[in-house]
């Protein structure tokens, strides 16, 4: 019993997949101003259009971020509903038809950066691969 609710407690840190739900507009200030003002009702009309695609994901708020609008969800879009959000967007009255509005689902690249660690062996070798791997 006692593990069961030590089990409970425990804080999980990591996901699996995206970890933001969104979709990311590009756009210039102009469209965005455009889009901003009137985001709560693009909102709604975006989760009707949804629901009637019969998808389980539904757009929570529309943001402002630098260089782009987030549409944020409550689920992770598939790439292959993006396109009713994008004919969504397309379609409204002040945006230029010829623009190139494109949907993308965040894209992270994560890297690890190792510093203040010596390279050259006192020998002044450099080290191998096989040298930090001996020493583990």
């Amino acid at each position: 019993m006692n593990k069961l609710a030590n089990r409970s407690r425990r804080i999980q840190i990591t996901t699996e997949g995206l970890s933001r739900k969104q979709a990311i507009i590009p756009i210039t200030k102009t469209y965005a101003n455009l889009i901003i003002n009137k985001a709560s009702m693009y909102a709604s009309l975006i989760n009707g259009l949804l629901r009637s695609a019969k998808l389980n994901t539904c757009s929570e708020f529309i943001k402002l971020c630098p260089g782009n609008i987030s549409i944020i969800t409550n689920n992770v879009l598939a790439p292959s509903n993006l396109s009713i959000i994008e004919k969504y967007f397309k379609s409204i009255n002040g945006i230029n038809k010829e623009e190139s509005l494109f949907l993308h689902l965040p894209q992270s690249k994560l890297y690890l950066k190792i510093t203040s660690i010596l390279f050259i062996k006192p020998d002044s070798n450099k080290l191998t691969h096989e040298d930090i791997s001996n020493s583990i």
